[in-house]
């Protein structure tokens, strides 16, 4: 879900105008994501026709249209599945939309009050699996969160529960790459020029002390395909790339020809 709330930001036809979010909170009962990227369905002057299938695409089965769009992350169109493994009906608000979706494939609309919402809420009533794994997967994120920031596109802020993860960083703007800096670390991130629109996105985060380049935490996985990967090379910084993986973005696909 973070995957395709990033890609939202990246949709935007216009500023964000809050830095752009990731939000999380939960209860005994319920999992409540948000952001304030592109709006489901939502089509301006001069983006993409595919943006109107984001509603249809989200109720179909291993089916996504991102391949095909360089600035996108997702590929096997499972990002916004994972919710059935938590809650049976997501409840989503987002643009022009309220819904349930029932029997994972069909939204039937809220009755009551239907104004347009900038931000996407989903809201997943937890189901049993859901309420037994809820904390596991808060604190599994939370793990990760100051690293995952690192390889955003757009979001700049993670909100867990209240606390916050945020990557404010100096940036510099070379002809090919941005350079992003902070104490603590050091991040280039390539970026797709008229001269070169097909450049893959790649970014390479360094941890630093001072001047010096020391070695990437120990603890923080070291190879990302936006989410992280579990392979863990014996290497002293972290890249992200658009690495092609298993079905389950989980490892790289090591058996793939290319």
């Amino acid at each position: 879900l973070f995957q395709n709330a990033d890609d939202a930001y990246c949709q935007l036809m216009r500023e964000p105008s809050k830095i752009p979010y990731f939000c999380i909170d939960n209860d005994e009962k319920n999992l409540i994501i948000k952001h304030s990227g592109r709006p489901i369905n939502q089509v301006r002057v001069g983006s993409p026709a595919e943006y109107k299938e984001d509603l249809l695409n989200m109720l179909k089965i291993g089916w996504s249209d991102k391949a095909s769009m360089s600035k996108q992350t997702g590929k096997f169109g499972y990002g916004f599945k994972t919710v059935y493994l938590l809650a049976e009906e997501p409840h989503i608000i987002s643009g022009d939309y309220n819904f349930i979706i029932k029997g994972a494939l069909y939204p039937k609309q809220v009755s009551g009050d239907n104004d347009y919402s900038d931000e996407t809420i989903i809201n997943l009533k937890l189901n049993e699996k859901g309420n037994r794994k809820i904390s596991e997967i808060i604190e599994s994120f939370s793990t990760i969160a100051k690293y995952q920031i690192l390889f955003s596109q757009k979001i700049r802020k993670i909100e867990i529960n209240k606390k916050i993860y945020s990557w404010e960083p100096k940036i510099t703007e070379k002809e090919h790459f941005i350079i992003e800096e902070t104490e603590d670390y050091l991040v280039f991130k390539n970026r797709p020029s008229n001269e070169n629109p097909h450049l893959e996105r790649g970014i390479l985060a360094f941890r630093k002390k001072g001047n010096k380049i020391i070695e990437f935490d120990k603890e923080a996985p070291k190879l990302w395909c936006m989410a992280p990967l579990n392979d863990l090379p014996n290497i002293g910084f972290a890249l992200s790339a658009n690495f092609k993986t298993n079905t389950g973005r989980q490892t790289l696909a090591w058996n793939d020809d290319k």
